[in-house]
């Protein structure tokens, strides 16, 4: 197998573990650690020997063991992300011809495609934009292999990159307009996102199972605008969602009645005027002090 080639998985590899280290546990990060420190010994002092079986079997198994350890599943988005990559690990420790390479190439697309999954931050935008280019130059290099010849591995890559990211932005346009105008179809199938799951305050259901595993969540709920003099002291500050009431043997939900328009007795020595805003746009109920009552006639 050409160093060449396997040159351009070291960056690709070295990129989705540094990706997913605040969204894995210490665990799961350090057996992929391991696994991308044979990649690189494999690169630089036994390209051209295969690894045994044996001690390859040894590395998945342990990876697999601890991303059950973890998530108690291989389902679901951090499970399937962690199982995603070590499979690209193995597969890159494993390759031994260029045909396993352009199957390392392809799957590490989709590998890098996946870690959106964990978040859409600029981070993770640059993170896989460069996890991006080094799959493209990865299968640039597959396709010219036959037909040209270098003698300096690293003298080359530059000359890769800025033809991959010219070849980017030439594309640029075209999927944005086939972005705007194709038409989108529903998804034949989805994955089930649990970024809110089992957090509190961030569903109007429940399930024993959401309730085992509830964790308090330290991201913003809502904001309160107004004189927070008036309002009362620390201890006093319990802010009511709502009442899940209703059990129909698998789910905790909120009863019919409880949506239903009441009469606020708020004497005027204990009125409390302060506005509600929530950190999340699409939620259909609001939070509020013990006795609170609203003054807009279309909340209930």
């Amino acid at each position: 197998m050409d160093k060449q080639l396997y040159f351009v998985v070291l960056p690709l590899t070295i990129m989705v573990l540094v990706a997913q280290f605040a969204y894995m546990p210490a665990w799961v990060s350090l057996i992929w650690l391991i696994m991308l420190l044979v990649i690189v010994w494999r690169y630089f002092y036994a390209a051209l020997k295969p690894i045994s079986k044996l001690f390859l079997v040894a590395l998945v198994c342990t990876a697999l063991g601890l991303i059950y350890l973890s998530f108690k599943t291989f389902l679901g988005v951090e499970a399937g992300v962690a199982l995603l990559t070590t499979c690209l690990y193995a597969k890159c420790i494993e390759s031994k011809s260029t045909r396993d390479l352009l199957v390392v190439f392809n799957f590490g697309l989709f590998v890098c495609a996946s870690l959106f999954l964990h978040s859409q931050s600029a981070l993770m935008l640059i993170g896989v934009l460069v996890g991006l280019i080094f799959c493209l130059i990865g299968l640039y290099r597959i396709q010219i292999h036959g037909f040209i010849e270098t003698n300096s591995t690293r003298s080359s890559i530059k000359h890769d990159v800025i033809l991959t990211i010219r070849t980017i932005l030439i594309a640029t346009p075209f999927f944005l307009i086939l972005f705007v105008f194709f038409p989108r179809f529903p998804p034949l199938w989805h994955v089930p996102l649990t970024s809110h799951q089992g957090m509190t305050g961030m569903s109007d259901q429940m399930s024993p199972g959401d309730i085992a595993e509830l964790s308090q969540s330290t991201a913003l709920a809502f904001r309160i605008m107004g004189d927070l003099t008036q309002l009362p002291i620390q201890q006093q500050r319990y802010w009511r969602a709502m009442v899940l009431d209703q059990y129909d043997g698998a789910v905790w939900t909120s009863h019919a009645v409880n949506q239903l328009p009441i009469r606020n007795e708020i004497f005027p020595h204990q009125v409390v005027r302060y506005q509600y805003l929530s950190a999340l746009p699409n939620q259909s109920w609001i939070m509020g002090l013990d006795q609170s009552g609203v003054r807009d006639p279309n909340y209930q």
